[in-house]
């Protein structure tokens, strides 16, 4: 008998709870994969890590994948350490382009 896969849905709190990992996480949900949670809404670069890393602690079991939601690549080195750490696989929702985000649209760099 195979056992079920578990994914951890990892990164920043998704307030409006209706766009795209919402539906992602539905969508794993409706077959068959038992998905747990690992995200933060806190303000702040460390708080954020801090918070994340206290919350992938407390999470007990398997985790066969941990999904990392959009624009969470600046959680990348935290989410390879965790994940090394358990042997799970890493998975990066890259909606669009990092650059085209922080310098096309947010003009925070040029």
């Amino acid at each position: 008998m195979n056992r079920p896969l578990t994914i951890c849905v990892f990164g920043f709190d998704e307030r409006d709870e209706g766009g795209r990992t919402w539906a992602i996480r539905t969508g794993l949900v409706e077959n068959g994969v038992t998905v747990r949670l690992c995200r933060t809404n806190v303000k702040g670069f460390l708080a954020k890590w801090r918070d994340l890393y206290r919350k992938w602690s407390l999470l007990e079991g398997d985790i066969h994948a941990v999904y990392v939601v959009f624009m969470g690549s600046y959680l990348m080195p935290l989410v390879w350490y965790l994940a090394r750490r358990r042997g799970s696989r890493i998975i990066l929702d890259m909606l669009i382009s990092q650059y085209d985000t922080e310098v096309g649209d947010r003009k925070r760099l040029s």
